[in-house]
């Protein structure tokens, strides 16, 4: 969360009541200012009260009429309607001035009851005692209950949250700009945008921006939905494009729009990973950016849930070479071993195959793992002819720390490996490059990460599970497919009902009452190729 924070620290913008702009301290702030014992911010949740009180108070005689208590709850509700756990009095009273008015003086009147006769005004004591009582029922309850996708998720705290509580949570934002997860989101971003105007101009000129990106994109990143940097190339790019020149820097509005658009683009990207997923939770086995991700947590020094997923991943598949069941593999297990764990990155293109890697002679890959093995099994003492488990995870885990933490993009001719799930983070020459490689060699990296791509969209449209695509899921894959080139002007917005039913008839294997992966695959090539001809 450091980076997440950068900007809360030295000359903030928010001064040191980090609770009025941050969801998660603001409900542990409620929590402790509405319990019995008295606490650092039960004395600011009163100071707070009792500000807002004198605001309204306009005859300075420490009274409200019912007029003046209406106008304090409008004020007070801002700071929970700013964390999406409040709604509008528009929302909560359809709209209708009347019906606010009538129920706030419903409430007015059971405050100015609550000790005694009524006297036709409230003071600081009553209102702040009734404001402490209806926050404590607030918090003591269900946080999330005007929350439609069941769990409000707070950008600041990101890490609290599951992949599949971030893409409910955005979802819900973009369908529904009135909703209360639209207006978390539009308050984490104009509160990161702020932290980083540092000239104080309501822009944020070109040395806050990459700062402001990063700051942003740590969210997605935490789930391996964007790539783990964005090049000096792609800032300078995205900053020409939102510039204000008239106020050289850009403003929240286009940072807002921009931002949206590019959350709405890994929705509609990952639109089939949802519910019923033929990959279950660990999309990191399909998902090149979310592998890389995965990488390195896995490989980093503090405990973290990628770390115990590739321990029990490299146990697995320690256990299934493992024929003795002793907990020892010999050097020909060795062997085996590597090609099944090497299976993964080499599925993204990642990894060379073995034949590649050793001109395919079996005699220099035995060699090769057969000193790889010796040295693992004297790593931690004289050989013994045999490696248990904890010696493979460490040096799996070294050897993968190396390769992600260096130029992953090493085995590509074309420079950089386009992740078609994450498009929106490469520029057309990118892409175009990459096609071109892939097209003219098949047994290229590129071409690897482009079947693996239409693989995956075509085990996500096979919801019959018979490894055909039917009629129903065609125009979802189709689309799917088209919104890579699309990106950049390449395809146009939308296949008609007759083009699609066109394709469908000329791929359709009427035996299977579908279309194969190999009549897909073949198609998506021959189709690119005339793109980058």
């Amino acid at each position: 969360m450091q980076v997440a924070r950068a900007a809360r620290f030295a000359a903030s913008p928010w001064g040191s009541e980090v609770w009025r702009v941050d969801r998660t301290a603001f409900l542990s702030f409620c929590k402790a200012a509405a319990a019995a014992e008295p606490s650092k911010a039960k004395r600011e949740w009163n100071g707070f009260l009792s500000l807002a009180f004198a605001d309204v108070d306009a005859s300075k005689t420490g009274m409200i009429n019912p007029d003046q208590f209406d106008e304090l709850c409008e004020q007070v509700a801002r700071l929970p309607r700013r964390f999406g756990l409040a709604p509008t009095w528009e929302v909560e009273y359809g709209g209708s001035r009347e019906k606010r008015t009538a129920a706030r003086k419903a409430m007015f009147d059971a405050i100015d009851s609550m000790h005694g006769p009524a006297r036709g005004w409230i003071g600081p004591a009553q209102f702040i005692q009734w404001a402490t009582e209806h926050v404590a029922k607030k918090v003591g309850g269900n946080v999330e209950a005007t929350s439609a996708s069941g769990k409000m998720v707070d950008y600041y705290n990101i890490d609290n949250y599951e992949k599949d509580d971030f893409l409910r949570a955005i979802k819900t934002a973009i369908a529904d700009k009135k909703s209360p997860e639209f207006t978390r989101l539009y308050e984490f971003l104009l509160t990161i945008f702020v932290e980083e105007d540092h000239a104080c101009r309501g822009v944020v000129t070109r040395d806050g921006f990459e700062r402001l990106v990063n700051r942003a994109a740590f969210v997605p990143r935490q789930f391996g939905l964007a790539p783990p940097t964005a090049s000096a190339e792609r800032i300078e790019e995205l900053y020409k494009g939102m510039e204000d020149p008239r106020l050289s820097g850009i403003t929240f509005r286009k940072f807002l729009d921009w931002s949206v658009k590019h959350l709405q683009t890994k929705v509609v990207a990952r639109a089939a990973r949802s519910a019923a997923s033929p990959w279950g939770s660990e999309v990191w086995r399909v998902d090149r950016t979310a592998f890389l991700s995965f990488c390195k947590a896995a490989a980093a020094a503090e405990p973290s849930k990628a770390k115990r997923e590739w321990n029990g991943f490299l146990s697995l598949a320690f256990a299934d070479v493992d024929a003795s069941k002793t907990g020892m593999i010999n050097p020909d297990q060795f062997d085996e071993l590597c090609e099944q764990v090497a299976r993964l990155p080499r599925r993204f293109g990642l990894a060379p195959t073995w034949e590649v890697e050793y001109g395919g002679s079996r005699e220099k890959r035995t060699a090769a793992r057969k000193a790889m093995f010796d040295a693992i099994d004297s790593m931690h003492g004289p050989a013994r002819g045999w490696i248990g488990p904890a010696q493979f995870i460490q040096w799996a885990t070294e050897h993968v720390a190396k390769k992600v933490g260096g130029n992953v993009e090493a085995t590509s001719a074309s420079g950089k490996m386009v992740d078609y799930y994450n498009i929106d983070n490469y520029e057309k020459d990118d892409f175009l490059r990459a096609i071109k490689t892939a097209i003219a060699d098949k047994k290229s990296p590129e071409f690897t990460r482009l079947y693996e791509f239409l693989l995956t969209i075509f085990v996500e449209e096979d919801h019959a599970c018979r490894g055909v695509v039917s009629r129903d899921g065609f125009e979802r894959l189709v689309n799917r497919a088209a919104f890579v080139p699309r990106q950049f002007g390449l395809a146009p917005p939308a296949a008609s009902a007759e083009r699609i039913e066109e394709l469908y008839k000329g791929m359709e294997d009427s035996r299977l009452s579908g279309i194969t992966f190999r009549k897909f695959l073949d198609w998506s090539v021959k189709h690119l190729e005339t793109k980058v001809a």
